[in-house]
């Protein structure tokens, strides 16, 4: 049961929790402050998933795990990291506003702020005490100069 919830407590899992959470919302009291938008929610759901896509093959390239937990073999500084210390989970994001636009429901997008934090708590802290850990000096530095999300 354990190895179970650990496969389902990654990141993806939350998106689509969050995603259904806003449609179901929508569902039992929808406020009609959105329009649906299904092209531009498309399109901004679409610049989310190349964002991941892009930000994993960098990890990959770097040989360095994706999923969290594991620990972690490089400090990844490139690509979408150089702009981001977490660009997947801003993907996510983006993939979630996309959602809230494609469905029309502001629902998603009012859950945001939630589903950030579940990520900072769930993964975020821990994933950043151990680059801390791994790689003192590199972690110091890019840090301080790297905004977590934005």
């Amino acid at each position: 049961m354990r190895k179970i919830i650990r496969f389902i407590d990654i990141p993806p899992s939350w998106l689509l929790f969050f995603m259904g959470a806003g449609w179901g919302l929508d569902e039992i009291a929808p406020l009609g402050l959105v329009a649906p938008t299904p092209i531009v929610g498309g399109v901004v759901m679409a610049c989310g998933v190349v964002l991941a896509v892009w930000a994993a093959l960098v990890f990959r390239r770097s040989k360095t795990p994706v999923f969290p937990r594991r620990r972690p073999e490089a400090l990844v500084r490139s690509g979408p990291y150089a702009v981001s210390r977490n660009p997947i989970y801003v993907a996510d994001l983006v993939i979630l506003l996309g959602w809230s636009a494609a469905i029309g429901s502001a629902w998603p997008a009012f859950l945001t702020p939630l589903f950030m934090l579940i990520l900072q708590k769930r993964f975020i802290d821990g994933e950043e005490a151990a680059l801390r850990e791994g790689f003192p000096e590199e972690w110091e530095d890019w840090s301080a100069k790297t905004r977590r999300w934005l």
